[in-house]
């Protein structure tokens, strides 16, 4: 299963030859999708692209189907801890698409039909792993916003801030 991220934010607009934050949404936007990007990442699976160009957000996240569903589902719920992080009050409504993408990971994993009370664990088992890592991590998620507010990422890009050549970090909850 490939993980697709992103979904419908505010927008940047040119200023001269320098791109300005046009609304509070582009830079919640901006930490949402680093956040995906970092708990990928420190997940071990690729990370490509990564834009926030009016009706393209998103970043690309290679096959994730190996991991488990909580890792999975941190992945989702990255994006809406990473918001927290942006200063905006109003993050914490963001992120109806990885929402629902959470449901497809249970439906896809068939553990819908058990108990409620199990998946709602594992959906909070997985935003504290999310919460962790992003924590663990801020600075290099403000550093990915701050890029993506200026414009949309490369491979080569994100692979520079994320410095893919450096060991990944431990992501296990303590």
């Amino acid at each position: 299963m490939e993980l697709a991220v992103g979904g419908r934010y505010g927008e940047r607009e040119a200023a001269g030859s320098e791109t300005a934050v046009k609304t509070g949404r582009t830079r919640r936007a901006a930490y949402h999708e680093a956040g995906h990007a970092v708990v990928a990442w420190a997940l071990n699976l690729p990370i490509g692209e990564m834009r926030l160009a009016k009706g393209d957000e998103g970043v690309q996240i290679g096959r994730a189907d190996h991991l488990t569903v909580i890792e999975q589902l941190a992945i989702c719920y990255a994006g809406l801890a990473a918001g927290d992080l942006s200063g905006d009050p109003e993050a914490a409504g963001e992120g109806t698409l990885d929402i629902r993408m959470t449901t497809k990971i249970l439906v896809w994993a068939n553990l819908t039909r058990g108990s409620p009370a199990f998946c709602e664990e594992l959906r909070r088992q997985s935003g504290t792993l999310a919460e962790t890592i992003v924590r663990r991590h801020e600075e290099m998620v403000a550093r990915l916003a701050a890029r993506l507010l200026v414009s949309d990422l490369s491979v080569a890009e994100v692979a520079e801030i994320l410095d893919l050549s450096s060991r990944r970090p431990q992501t296990q909850l303590q």
